[in-house]
């Protein structure tokens, strides 16, 4: 077996069945002192894919994304990372840094740099197998690896992500994130007028409008990952929300911010919910 099928033996082995090889060289750099520590050693991006939107049904009416809805990815990767990177080091006896959102590289660019999916107008990576329901999780090496890079491609520009947008975030080439209602939600301080586009539009926490639009979405797979699949928070309302235990509260990725801004959504938007 090539180093190459050696790495994709064992990270399909353990659940990562959507990865490619790219140089550090050509990775664009996302954290300046991270970089710094290891631009100097490492040659190789290993680019991953986490699908996390699992086969489950919605039953509140609440706007609610579905990455919000799943427990944590940073966790996931965590525990992916302290299995996986020492079988790596002992098969191959090279070094193995695992990464995710805190990353030396743009991990989204990077995944696009090698064949991992298409960048959506709405700034999403696409991927063919899972859409755009999906995080990016890389590990850097100090092996040079065949790459897999390649010119990043477009989506198929159909529009209706930009025209489906309540908030205006998404034009033709280019997305204003202060515009879009996922920001908004997750915002503390809200203005009218934010209040009143999140009450219109029945929106909690996130936005997934523009990616249940998008054509390259329909006919997705849904993720197997039993970490996603778990706990997941298919009906969702206010009481859940304030009776959860801390513990509970901190496995899911709304954690970041306080458990009152979530539960001044519930109470400013409910009223329009059927």
């Amino acid at each position: 077996m090539t180093n190459e099928q050696i790495i994709g033996s064992i990270l399909e082995a353990n659940g990562v069945n959507q990865y490619a090889f790219l140089p550090l060289s050509s990775a664009v750099m996302a954290n300046e002192r991270l970089w710094n520590q290891c631009s100097k050693t490492m040659k190789t991006c290993i680019v991953m894919l986490f699908p996390y939107k699992t086969a489950y049904e919605i039953k509140d009416s609440y706007v609610f994304s579905a990455y919000a809805r799943t427990r944590d990815y940073h966790k996931r990767c965590a525990e992916f990372f302290e299995k996986v990177i020492p079988m790596l080091k002992k098969a191959l006896g090279h070094e193995f840094q695992g990464y995710a959102d805190h990353s030396p590289i743009g991990e989204k660019s990077a995944a696009a740099k090698c064949g991992l999916g298409v960048l959506g107008n709405n700034s999403l990576l696409i991927n063919k197998r899972y859409g755009s329901y999906i995080f990016i999780a890389s590990i850097l090496t100090d092996m040079e690896l065949k790459s897999d890079e390649t010119e990043p491609s477009p989506c198929i520009g159909c529009g209706r992500c930009k025209e489906s947008c309540p908030g205006g975030a998404i034009g033709d080439d280019s997305y204003d994130y202060q515009k879009c209602l996922s920001y908004i939600s997750q915002k503390k301080a809200k203005t009218p007028e934010e209040w009143n586009i999140l009450r219109k539009n029945k929106i909690i926490w996130g936005c997934d409008i523009c990616q249940e639009v998008c054509p390259m979405n329909q006919t997705v797979e849904p993720s197997k990952d039993k970490y996603f699949s778990e706990n997941v928070l298919s009906d969702v309302n206010e009481d859940i929300i304030a009776s959860m235990p801390d513990d509970v509260f901190a496995e899911y990725p709304f954690s970041w911010r306080k458990r009152d801004i979530i539960i001044e959504n519930f109470k400013n938007c409910s009223s329009n919910i059927d």
